[in-house]
This record gives structure tokens, sequence and C-alpha cells, in this order.
């Protein structure tokens, strides 16, 4: 039966174009597994400097995207060996375990903190791995639209998350008292969370499984012997990257700086607002300029808010507009520089070209946000520094992107006997 469904969901989505039922539940899974990340975000670096010190604070989150990174190497796999359903559903199972142990443990091993924080840590395991296939929706779209609105069914899919604003620090700060143990009931939330995201995977009209790719497939050095896709998936990752490094550390130097956990979730969702509620107009830029040009101005705008923390480390407005304007600019940059990767692929290369490029994207977010709270503690813990290093980051692709636009380097080639 489920073969049965997977196929003649495919066939309906050829016949009308859009499949807008599918799109709305994968616009569902991505704000639902969003949620979920901005529960760690928001949460574990106040858990964990509460259990461990602030040191260590940015440790949880690091190894969820680390497992992130991990994740996204095996889900293509999955998904063309078994189809999207069983590969979506199971892998929200085993995250939904991972958020009870983390549940389990803040609350049995309240009086002992070491146990607890690694009861965390290896409980973002499972979420982390299931959070590279939320994050492969945003191509698993494409199935459901004709192949021309690839792009504008990323957006779509990525608007959904506005409402994570609210489904995740949002109700995470009002929710973590549930079990009288602090920050419990926020991987309660978690937990909760993924039983739902089983049951919009399930719901999904998913195609049948791709099995192996027809045609020639490129090997992993030929796809980065190309500098149009190296230029399209390396602005990805800086632009992910660098977002959040500055998201996941905002809330360990407002804490250091006086400013309450209440304080930072409502940062976090301005931040939230900042990235997916622009995603509609993104289609309309990248129209009328094209995806090098959107890439251009959301760095621009990315640096502007970055800058913005240079307001005053103690001044909560400056986090909040910092972390509304970074979000703002990731978000033209980010679904443009998708967009740009997609079209470097043929048809058989894109299970392969997904791992390839969500494992560059999220170990390189890993990094940044297990090295995030040290590094701030490494440099004394003194904000503008810190802030500093990631500006530099995002002038490095301003830079790239001046260089692409001078050198004509993502224009498409021109046709045959035609003089350039």
């Amino acid at each position: 039966m489920s073969s049965h469904m997977e196929s003649a969901g495919g066939a309906s989505a050829t016949a009308t174009g859009y499949s807008w039922k599918n799109i709305a539940l994968c616009s569902g899974i991505w704000c639902f597994g969003v949620a979920v990340l901005f529960i760690q975000i928001s949460t574990s670096s106040f858990l964990a400097t509460k259990l461990v010190g602030r040191t260590l604070s940015t440790i949880p989150v690091g190894v969820f995207l680390i497992s992130t990174a991990i994740g996204t190497t095996v889900v293509p796999s999955l998904i063309s060996r078994f189809g999207g359903r069983a590969a979506y559903v199971s892998m929200y199972f085993a995250a939904a375990l991972g958020c009870m142990l983390s549940t389990l443990g803040i609350y049995y091993l309240d009086d002992a903190p070491e146990q607890a924080f690694a009861c965390v840590v290896l409980g973002c395991v499972p979420p982390g791995m299931a959070f590279a296939i939320t994050n492969n929706v945003r191509f698993a779209v494409a199935n459901f639209v004709p192949p021309a609105a690839a792009a504008k069914a990323v957006s779509y899919v990525v608007f959904g998350a506005i409402f994570a604003a609210v489904l995740g620090p949002e109700l995470a700060k009002y929710v973590r008292y549930w079990l009288d143990v602090e920050f419990a009931g926020s991987y309660l939330l978690a937990l909760i969370y993924h039983l739902i995201l089983m049951s919009l995977a399930f719901a999904i009209d998913w195609p049948p499984p791709a099995g192996p790719p027809q045609g020639k497939v490129r090997s992993v050095r030929e796809m980065f012997g190309s500098l149009p896709f190296v230029y399209s998936v390396g602005m990805q990752v800086l632009t992910f990257s660098s977002m959040a490094g500055l998201m996941v550390a905002s809330p360990v130097a407002m804490q250091h700086n006086g400013i309450s956990f209440i304080s930072s979730t409502t940062a976090i969702q301005g931040h939230l607002l900042g990235m997916f509620a622009p995603a509609p107009l993104t289609p309309l830029i990248v129209g009328s300029v094209g995806e090098v040009t959107t890439v251009l101005l959301g760095l621009m705008v990315m640096t502007g808010g970055a800058a913005m923390n240079f307001a005053g480390d103690k001044i909560f407005a400056s986090y909040v507009s910092s972390l509304l304007f970074v979000g703002i600019g990731w978000s033209w940059a980010y679904v443009a520089s998708t967009g740009l990767t997609l079209k470097q692929i043929q048809p058989q290369e894109k299970f392969k070209m997904m791992a390839i490029n969500d494992c560059a994207i999220f170990t390189m977010v890993a990094v940044c946000m297990a090295s995030a709270g040290s590094y701030f503690v490494g440099v004394g813990s003194n904000w503008y520094y810190f802030t500093a290093t990631y500006i530099s980051f995002l002038g490095l692709g301003l830079l790239a992107t001046l260089f692409a636009m001078a050198t004509g380097l993502m224009s498409p080639p021109a046709p045959p006997g035609v003089d350039t």
C-alpha cells in the first residue's frame, strides 16, 4: 500500500504541476524541525552553563550539528533506497528517543550535573541526525513542483519556519519547568515535536524510491573541480556557519552581560523572524536581480547586522537588531545560493550533491557552534572581538561574490557558435 500511495502521489504532482498538500506538509516539517533546532539553541547554552560552566556551554548544540553533518552523508542514500516516508519517519522516531534521554537525564540527575550534561550531549545525537533529513526537505519539495519552480518551492518551505519563532524558543521558555526541574520540559517539548514530524512525514505522498542513478554521476573531485559549484556550495557554507556562530554565541554573551534567559529567547525569536519572514520575497528579488546579486545583498545585510553588535554588549536592543538583520541577510543569501547549487547538477546527481552540499554546510556549522562558547571565553568574553571575527568571514564572502560578478563566473555558457 505504501508503494502504491507513493507512486500515486508522484503521479498527482506531475499531472497538476503543483501538489500544494505536499508542499504544505514539507513546510510543516521544516517549521517543526527548525523549532527543535532553536529549542536546542535557546536552551542548551543556558542549561550547559548551569551544569558545567560557560566554556562548555555550546557543546550540546555543537554535537547536535556534528550529528547533522554525519547524517547528511547517509540521508540521501536512505531516501534513494527506502523512499522518503521510511527514511523520514524512522529518523524522527530515533530523534524522539534521543530527546527522551535528555529529558530523563535532566530530571533524574538533577543532583549530578556532569552526568546530566552527558545525557544531554548524548541525547543530542539522534535529533541532530534527524535535522539532516529535515534540512533535506528543501530538496524533497522539488518532487511536488515543476522543475522551473524549484527555487520558488524552497522559499515556500523556508517560509513555514516563521511559526517556529513561537513553537521553538517562545514555548521553550514557558515549558522549561513542566517537570519541576528547569529545562526538562524544553526537551520534552522537542520530543513531542518529533512525534508531530513523524506524522507529517507519513502523510506526504512520496515518490517511489529512486534506486541507483541512471547516467553519468560526477565524482566529488569532478564536482569541486567546477568553480561555479565551489562558489555556490561555498556561499551556503559561509552564510550558514557565520549566521550560526553569531546566533549560538549571542545567548552566551547576553548571559555573561546580565541579560536574562527570557530576554535572550526574545532575541532568538527576532532572529527567527528575520531568517524566515522574508522568504516569500526572495524569489521576487532573485527574479529581479539574479541569484548572485541576491547573495551579495544578503551578505551586505548580514555584515551590517553583525556590526550592530558594536552598539553595546550590555544593550539588549543591539542583540535583537543584530540577530534580526543577520537573519534577513541569511534568508536572501542562503536561498539564492541553494538555487545556484541546484543549477550546477544533473538530475541523476541530486542525491550525491545533497550529501556533499549538506555535509560541507553542517560540518562547518558544527565547528562554529561547538567552538563559539570556548572562543568567546578565549577572547576574554569580549563580544566585540567575537563579532569582528565573523564580520571578517562575511568579508571573504563579499569578496568572492564580487569576483564572481566581475568575471561572470556564474553566467550560463554561450550557445555553440555564438561569439562572446
